[in-house]
């Protein structure tokens, strides 16, 4: 057999169209052309057209790692799943000669390709799970003002060693902590106005615990927090909530034990037990007059 022409192709210049005695047989990357000195007029076997074949997907599949990756940088472990689903070369080239996806289980290449192409990456510098870790934590860290241990979770997930994570995370400094952890605050803060003092406390603790931030720093923080929060805004938020849970809980109860219910709602919505005292005093005639 004999290749009779090799010839650019018009839609993308890096790939060759190659005949074998005058017939398409399949079309090649210029670096397979390279690697095998291709030139018409050369004769070839099955044996040599098999390992053309076999370099043309292993190029093929190369080609896809460094397309995943141009949308963004990859760590090992996502371009290891991403490689994993890559329908291997059989069935591959079974499905371009029917022309249909076909309805049966597709075969993914195997192992050790998926190795030497991370390889390839890794000493072109393509992967680096390092680098991907810092860049994650200084993302996370400045625009989704993400706590550490919630970047620790997530970079875990991603593959990182312990190690590096931890390396990654001195890319995040105290001072970013702290100041994400008031701005996070603030915000909750503002968007709140109308939960109780003690309970807004709480709940904004929860908070801070949910997005990865150290206790003791949120505690730090939390005690140098403006909550704006003045007597006469509690005292009124108080009030409207008692009033409610008067006229809701009086449609089933009275006297003493409507006043216990009263205070027991006011109770598990987070105000001080103090103010509900004070509250439910001042208001003794709606217990007395119901007749217990």
């Amino acid at each position: 057999m004999i290749i009779s022409k090799i010839e650019r192709q018009k839609k993308d210049k890096q790939r060759y169209s190659l005949f074998v005695d005058d017939q398409f047989l399949l079309g090649i990357d210029e670096a397979v052309l390279i690697h095998f000195s291709l030139h018409k007029g050369q004769e070839v076997s099955e044996e040599l057209l098999a390992e053309i074949r076999e370099a043309e997907y292993h190029q093929k599949v190369y080609s896809k790692a460094i397309h995943y990756i141009s949308y963004g940088l990859r760590t090992i472990k996502e371009m290891r799943d991403y490689l994993a689903k890559i329908p291997a070369l059989n069935e591959e080239e079974l499905r371009s000669e029917i022309g249909k996806e076909g309805s049966g289980e597709v075969a993914t290449i195997d192992d050790s390709l998926i190795s030497d192409i991370i390889e390839r990456l890794l000493g072109q510098q393509y992967l680096n799970d390092l680098v991907y870790g810092q860049s994650y934590v200084r993302t996370s860290a400045l625009i989704n003002r993400k706590g550490p241990s919630t970047i620790y979770q997530e970079l875990i997930r991603k593959g990182l060693t312990e190690q590096e994570i931890l390396q990654a995370l001195e890319e995040y400094p105290m001072d970013q902590q702290n100041e994400n952890i008031q701005h996070l605050a603030q915000k909750y803060i503002r968007t709140k106005k109308n939960v109780p003092f003690k309970m807004l406390k709480n709940k904004l603790f929860e908070h801070l615990l949910i997005k990865g931030f150290d206790s003791d720093l949120i505690k730090q923080e939390m005690d140098q927090l403006d909550f704006d929060y003045s007597q006469d805004h509690q005292d009124d938020l108080l009030n409207k909530t008692a009033e409610k849970l008067v006229r809701t809980r009086q449609k089933k109860y009275s006297g003493y034990d409507l006043r216990n219910k009263v205070k027991e709602g006011l109770y598990r919505k987070g105000f001080d037990f103090e103010a509900i005292n004070y509250w439910l005093e001042d208001h003794a005639e709606l217990w007395e007059k119901s007749g217990k």
